[in-house]
């Protein structure tokens, strides 16, 4: 009989843009069950993927009476279920699961930490998502970090072994989706380059919500301080709701000639194809799957020096690392960008694709993963 195993996320956009194919691969091995909030998402997810499913409803937010219910449904759903291994992901699923698995003395118990906050933080703050993250660590039997970075954030506060998957992330990357040769990407990219005049201008792409803690002051800043007639910007991505952008920098994505704001694209793929160089300058992060997606759209990058940034670009090589929260540094790294000729473009493109296809190809992530389930289960 096949062990049973839980994999369970905050809200099912985990599933549907991030894990997508990975549960039903490890069907073959395992009975998987994804759970997650929002029924009617979750079930459609599990039916695309040939998966059972069940629904536990949880707050991404800070939200104490739900959290408290959430863990009590957890713990219930558990009993009834019974599986070997439960496997959560995001940091409210971690919280719910590391607490009701204990409780139901699930065997296996395993958390990936992703993004971690606190390394950004300082004071009470600090201490207090330290505390957290500790607890999370000491109720789950087995911890992984996304990356090489993460690791080292956690090594001082959780004293379970660390494991960090393949070469870190927690998918890998579809090439097959993401391949830079598709021609109807390829005619989509050239009528969005057309509908903005973009043809003779070099186009950076920013992709991911409108948080604050992705750097987004710091790029219209920089950007607003280039030549409009040369650049453009081409920024994709909703309003986010739990750390929003300041209004001064709403406006100027707004206001600014060369912003394009392209709002949320459930396809990221036109707008990379347009782009000539793909920009992350986030505060923090854990190890971003946009960025495997720009480099197997064969897109240089230019990223701050954060954890999981830094594990994919290498400076000069397939793109460029700035520090953090400097709109100067980043000011004359994108002004530099539009003196390189587009053949140099393209060759560094060229490199960040031979890195991904090295390194984080999605079925290659799988089998590590695979790997890592049945060496715990021996």
């Amino acid at each position: 009989m096949k062990k049973k195993l839980f994999i369970v996320t905050t809200v099912p956009d985990t599933f549907e843009y991030i894990l997508s194919s990975q549960p039903g691969f490890l069907n073959q091995h395992f009975h998987v069950i994804v759970v997650s909030s929002n029924p009617e998402r979750i079930a459609k997810f599990a039916r695309s993927e040939g998966v059972d499913f069940a629904t536990v409803e949880m707050a991404r937010g800070i939200a104490p009476l739900q959290d408290l219910k959430s863990i009590w449904n957890m713990v219930l759903l558990l009993l009834r279920l019974r599986p070997d291994v439960v496997h959560s992901y995001t940091p409210k699923a971690g919280m719910v699961c590391a607490i009701a698995g204990f409780i139901a003395r699930v065997p296996v118990r395993i958390h990936t930490f992703t993004g971690l906050i606190f390394p950004a933080c300082g004071g009470f703050k600090q201490r207090l998502l330290q505390t957290i993250d500790w607890f999370v660590c000491k109720l789950n039997t087995n911890i992984v970090p996304e990356g090489q970075g993460v690791l080292s954030d956690l090594t001082p506060i959780c004293q379970k072994p660390l494991k960090v998957i393949g070469n870190g992330n927690i998918a890998g990357i579809d090439l097959g989706y993401f391949d830079w040769r598709n021609q109807q990407v390829q005619t989509a990219a050239a009528e969005l380059r057309q509908q903005y005049q973009l043809q003779d201008k070099k186009v950076f792409c920013f992709i991911g919500r409108l948080n604050a803690d992705k750097g987004l002051q710091e790029l219209c800043q920089a950007f607003a301080a280039l030549d409009q007639t040369q650049t453009a910007l081409l920024i994709v991505g909703g309003l986010d709701d739990e750390k929003p952008i300041t209004e001064a920098t709403l406006q100027q994505i707004r206001q600014v000639p060369g912003i394009i704001w392209l709002g949320f694209q459930a396809d990221v793929r036109p707008a990379l194809s347009a782009a000539d160089v793909f920009v992350l300058p986030s505060y923090r992060e854990g190890f971003p799957n946009v960025l495997l997606q720009a480099c197997a759209m064969a897109k240089p990058s230019l990223v701050t020096n954060v954890s999981g940034s830094n594990e994919v670009v290498q400076q000069d090589v397939n793109g460029w690392i700035v520090p953090v929260k400097d709109s100067g540094a980043l000011h004359i790294q994108m002004a530099g960008i539009l003196q390189i000729s587009n053949a140099e473009l393209r060759q560094k493109g060229q490199n960040a694709l031979h890195l991904v296809t090295e390194r984080f190809e999605r079925r290659s992530y799988q089998q590590h993963l695979l790997q890592f389930y049945q060496d715990i289960l021996r």
